[in-house]
Protein backbone atom coordinates (compact mmCIF):
# COMPACT_ATOMS: atom_id res chain seq x y z
CA UNK A 1 0.00 0.00 0.00
CA UNK A 2 1.41 3.35 -0.97
CA UNK A 3 1.88 5.96 1.72
CA UNK A 4 0.26 9.32 2.36
CA UNK A 5 2.90 11.34 0.46
CA UNK A 6 1.64 9.99 -2.89
CA UNK A 7 -2.05 9.88 -2.20
CA UNK A 8 -2.62 12.76 0.18
CA UNK A 9 -4.35 10.45 2.68
CA UNK A 10 -2.72 10.79 6.13
CA UNK A 11 -1.95 7.57 8.01
CA UNK A 12 -4.09 5.34 5.81
CA UNK A 13 -3.56 2.29 8.01
CA UNK A 14 -3.96 4.17 11.29
CA UNK A 15 -7.07 5.11 13.22
CA UNK A 16 -9.39 7.71 11.80
CA UNK A 17 -8.60 11.21 13.08
CA UNK A 18 -11.11 12.46 15.59
CA UNK A 19 -11.79 16.07 16.42
CA UNK A 20 -12.18 16.97 20.11
CA UNK A 21 -15.67 16.11 21.23
CA UNK A 22 -16.66 14.67 17.86
CA UNK A 23 -19.48 12.15 18.15
CA UNK A 24 -19.06 8.70 16.63
CA UNK A 25 -22.66 7.67 17.34
CA UNK A 26 -26.09 9.10 16.62
CA UNK A 27 -27.77 10.02 13.35
CA UNK A 28 -26.35 12.35 10.73
CA UNK A 29 -26.88 13.04 7.03
CA UNK A 30 -24.87 12.24 3.93
CA UNK A 31 -25.43 14.18 0.74
CA UNK A 32 -24.88 13.20 -2.89
CA UNK A 33 -21.22 14.28 -2.83
CA UNK A 34 -20.51 12.19 0.29
CA UNK A 35 -22.04 9.16 -1.42
CA UNK A 36 -20.07 9.78 -4.63
CA UNK A 37 -16.80 10.05 -2.67
CA UNK A 38 -17.51 6.84 -0.77
CA UNK A 39 -18.29 4.98 -3.98
CA UNK A 40 -15.11 6.27 -5.63
CA UNK A 41 -12.96 5.20 -2.67
CA UNK A 42 -14.56 1.77 -2.60
CA UNK A 43 -13.61 1.33 -6.23
CA UNK A 44 -10.00 2.34 -5.54
CA UNK A 45 -8.91 2.98 -1.96
CA UNK A 46 -5.48 4.07 -3.22
CA UNK A 47 -6.85 6.94 -5.29
CA UNK A 48 -5.48 10.38 -4.45
CA UNK A 49 -7.69 13.32 -3.51
CA UNK A 50 -7.02 14.73 -6.98
CA UNK A 51 -8.16 11.51 -8.68
CA UNK A 52 -11.30 11.32 -6.54
CA UNK A 53 -12.02 14.99 -7.22
CA UNK A 54 -11.99 14.30 -10.96
CA UNK A 55 -14.38 11.37 -10.55
CA UNK A 56 -16.90 13.25 -8.39
CA UNK A 57 -16.49 16.63 -10.14
CA UNK A 58 -15.42 18.57 -7.05
CA UNK A 59 -12.34 20.47 -5.92
CA UNK A 60 -9.43 18.73 -4.23
CA UNK A 61 -9.99 20.86 -1.11
CA UNK A 62 -13.65 19.84 -0.96
CA UNK A 63 -12.81 16.15 -1.27
CA UNK A 64 -10.13 16.45 1.42
CA UNK A 65 -12.57 18.17 3.79
CA UNK A 66 -15.32 15.61 3.13
CA UNK A 67 -12.99 12.63 3.65
CA UNK A 68 -11.82 14.05 6.98
CA UNK A 69 -15.45 14.48 8.05
CA UNK A 70 -16.38 10.95 6.97
CA UNK A 71 -13.45 9.58 8.98
CA UNK A 72 -14.34 11.70 12.00
CA UNK A 73 -17.93 10.42 11.87
CA UNK A 74 -16.72 6.82 11.65
CA UNK A 75 -18.21 6.21 8.19
CA UNK A 76 -14.70 5.69 6.81
CA UNK A 77 -12.72 3.66 9.32
CA UNK A 78 -9.43 3.23 7.46
CA UNK A 79 -7.62 2.39 4.25
CA UNK A 80 -5.97 -1.03 4.31
CA UNK A 81 -4.76 -3.59 1.75
CA UNK A 82 -7.11 -6.55 1.30
CA UNK A 83 -5.43 -9.95 1.59
CA UNK A 84 -7.11 -12.94 -0.06
CA UNK A 85 -7.08 -15.70 2.56
CA UNK A 86 -7.73 -18.42 0.00
CA UNK A 87 -4.78 -17.38 -2.16
CA UNK A 88 -2.57 -17.42 0.94
CA UNK A 89 -3.69 -20.99 1.50
CA UNK A 90 -2.97 -21.86 -2.13
CA UNK A 91 0.54 -20.50 -1.57
CA UNK A 92 1.08 -22.81 1.40
CA UNK A 93 0.37 -20.13 4.02
CA UNK A 94 -2.84 -21.64 5.36
CA UNK A 95 -4.83 -19.72 7.94
CA UNK A 96 -7.27 -21.15 10.45
CA UNK A 97 -10.50 -19.25 9.83
CA UNK A 98 -13.44 -19.85 12.13
CA UNK A 99 -17.18 -19.21 12.12
CA UNK A 100 -18.28 -18.54 15.72
CA UNK A 101 -21.84 -18.51 17.03
CA UNK A 102 -21.93 -16.92 20.49
CA UNK A 103 -25.04 -17.07 22.65
CA UNK A 104 -25.06 -14.34 25.33
CA UNK A 105 -26.21 -15.19 28.83
CA UNK A 106 -28.41 -12.07 28.95
CA UNK A 107 -31.23 -10.71 26.81
CA UNK A 108 -30.37 -7.15 27.80
CA UNK A 109 -29.25 -5.25 24.65
CA UNK A 110 -26.72 -3.27 26.70
CA UNK A 111 -25.17 -6.47 28.04
CA UNK A 112 -25.05 -7.96 24.54
CA UNK A 113 -23.32 -4.81 23.30
CA UNK A 114 -20.75 -5.07 26.10
CA UNK A 115 -20.14 -8.72 25.23
CA UNK A 116 -19.62 -7.75 21.59
CA UNK A 117 -16.99 -5.24 22.74
CA UNK A 118 -15.19 -7.94 24.74
CA UNK A 119 -15.24 -10.31 21.77
CA UNK A 120 -14.03 -7.54 19.47
CA UNK A 121 -11.06 -6.85 21.74
CA UNK A 122 -9.39 -9.98 20.34
CA UNK A 123 -7.27 -9.04 17.34
CA UNK A 124 -8.10 -12.36 15.64
CA UNK A 125 -11.78 -11.37 15.33
CA UNK A 126 -12.45 -9.86 11.89
CA UNK A 127 -16.22 -9.35 12.02
CA UNK A 128 -18.95 -9.40 14.67
CA UNK A 129 -22.65 -9.38 13.80
CA UNK A 130 -25.68 -9.27 16.10
CA UNK A 131 -28.46 -11.33 14.54
CA UNK A 132 -31.87 -9.66 14.35
CA UNK A 133 -34.64 -11.29 16.44
CA UNK A 134 -32.11 -13.71 17.95
CA UNK A 135 -30.04 -13.59 21.09
CA UNK A 136 -26.88 -14.42 19.18
CA UNK A 137 -23.60 -12.90 18.02
CA UNK A 138 -21.90 -14.18 14.89
CA UNK A 139 -18.14 -13.66 14.65
CA UNK A 140 -15.60 -14.49 11.97
CA UNK A 141 -12.05 -15.09 13.16
CA UNK A 142 -8.75 -15.60 11.39
CA UNK A 143 -5.74 -17.13 13.13
CA UNK A 144 -2.33 -18.22 11.83
CA UNK A 145 -2.65 -21.87 12.88
CA UNK A 146 -5.03 -24.52 14.18
CA UNK A 147 -3.41 -24.27 17.61
CA UNK A 148 -3.95 -20.52 17.69
CA UNK A 149 -7.56 -21.06 16.66
CA UNK A 150 -8.10 -23.53 19.49
CA UNK A 151 -6.57 -21.09 21.97
CA UNK A 152 -8.88 -18.33 20.73
CA UNK A 153 -11.96 -20.53 21.12
CA UNK A 154 -10.98 -21.29 24.72
CA UNK A 155 -10.56 -17.60 25.50
CA UNK A 156 -13.89 -16.71 23.88
CA UNK A 157 -15.72 -19.43 25.82
CA UNK A 158 -14.29 -18.07 29.08
CA UNK A 159 -15.54 -14.52 28.50
CA UNK A 160 -18.01 -13.03 30.93
CA UNK A 161 -21.49 -13.04 29.42
CA UNK A 162 -21.03 -16.08 27.15
CA UNK A 163 -23.67 -18.75 27.73
CA UNK A 164 -22.55 -21.02 24.88
CA UNK A 165 -20.15 -20.98 21.96
CA UNK A 166 -20.33 -23.01 18.77
CA UNK A 167 -17.55 -22.87 16.20
CA UNK A 168 -16.88 -24.36 12.79
CA UNK A 169 -13.69 -24.18 10.73
CA UNK A 170 -14.02 -22.47 7.34
CA UNK A 171 -12.86 -24.98 4.74
CA UNK A 172 -12.59 -22.69 1.72
CA UNK A 173 -13.29 -19.04 0.91
CA UNK A 174 -15.27 -18.77 -2.31
CA UNK A 175 -15.94 -15.04 -2.19
CA UNK A 176 -14.95 -12.03 -0.13
CA UNK A 177 -16.70 -8.75 -0.86
CA UNK A 178 -15.75 -6.08 1.67
CA UNK A 179 -17.44 -3.30 -0.29
CA UNK A 180 -20.89 -2.26 0.92
CA UNK A 181 -23.49 -0.92 -1.53
CA UNK A 182 -24.20 2.72 -0.66
CA UNK A 183 -27.83 3.68 -1.28
CA UNK A 184 -28.46 6.84 -3.25
CA UNK A 185 -29.50 9.90 -1.26
CA UNK A 186 -33.26 10.37 -1.43
CA UNK A 187 -34.71 13.86 -1.37
CA UNK A 188 -38.10 15.19 -0.36
CA UNK A 189 -39.48 18.41 -1.79
CA UNK A 190 -40.47 21.39 0.37
CA UNK A 191 -41.22 25.06 -0.22
CA UNK A 192 -38.56 27.59 0.71
CA UNK A 193 -39.07 31.13 1.98
CA UNK A 194 -39.40 32.32 -1.62
CA UNK A 195 -42.11 29.80 -2.35
CA UNK A 196 -39.87 27.89 -4.72
CA UNK A 197 -39.48 24.12 -4.24
CA UNK A 198 -36.24 23.08 -2.58
CA UNK A 199 -34.66 19.66 -2.09
CA UNK A 200 -34.04 18.45 1.44
CA UNK A 201 -32.20 15.16 2.14
CA UNK A 202 -34.82 12.69 3.36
Amino acid sequence: MNGGNRTGFPERNGPAPRAPGAARSGRFRLDRLDVAILRALQQDGRASFRQVARVVDASVTTVSTRVRRLRRLGVLTGFVPLVNAQRLSDAGRSLCCLFCSIRPSSDDPAEIARLAERVGAFSEICYIFEVASHRELIALASTPSVEAGQALVARLAALKGVESLTTAPIERVHKERPRHPIPAVRFRTASGATGRPIEIPG
